[in-house]
């Protein structure tokens, strides 16, 4: 009788083994007819008439033609492009804090000259003025007196939370220059 017993718990184990083999076949099969309806339903799957991948694959398309077009550096007006921070490739980031690039305009262009306040008692808009660059030796170029900036950053603020308070200047710390704003007769 011990033999029969014997057996009979083998056949128990086979019969649990293979019952365990096709569950897991069956959660295979299952599993496979779950991605064939994604695939079926992600295959017949639209938004305004076209297919959502192709949709998909669109907006990734027109937001990779938003970027390109925004890595392009466009100058506001004519001019020279001196001092440039950025080659093709870099990347110059949303927050930064100076500029990438210095724009010097073709049109209006001007000469500013700093003048200490006791210098500028006599100047008036309109009078001629002869400048003189290190760049040209011996040359004077004339030009006229076209504005003064009653305005300098002396007094100024970087924005915060705190009250501003005022201290007297060292006697050591040279007073604050205006700046003239002189237009040459030979803008070139």
């Amino acid at each position: 009788m011990t033999g029969a017993y014997k057996n009979q718990a083998v056949r128990e184990e086979d019969a649990v083994q293979w019952n365990t083999r096709v569950n897991t076949a069956q959660a295979t099969t299952d599993e496979a007819i779950a991605d064939l309806e994604r695939a079926r339903l992600k295959y017949k799957s639209e938004i305004d008439g076209m297919n959502t991948t192709v949709a998909n694959m669109a907006a990734q398309k027109q937001l990779a033609r938003y970027y390109l077009d925004n890595t392009t550096l466009v100058a506001p007006e004519d001019g020279r492009i001196i001092n440039l921070q950025v080659r093709p490739g870099m990347v110059s980031g949303i927050y930064r804090i100076g500029g990438i690039a210095a724009l010097i305009a073709d049109a209006d262009r001007y000469l500013l000259a700093t003048f200490y306040q006791e210098n500028l008692k006599y100047v008036r808009p309109g009078q001629p003025a002869e400048v003189a660059f290190d760049l040209y030796p011996g040359q004077i170029f004339a030009g006229r007196v076209d504005s003064i900036w009653r305005a300098n950053g002396a007094g100024q603020y970087p924005p915060s939370d705190e009250i501003p308070k005022f201290q007297q200047p060292s006697p050591t710390v040279p007073q604050g220059q205006y700046a003239v704003k002189i237009l040459l007769d030979d803008p070139d």
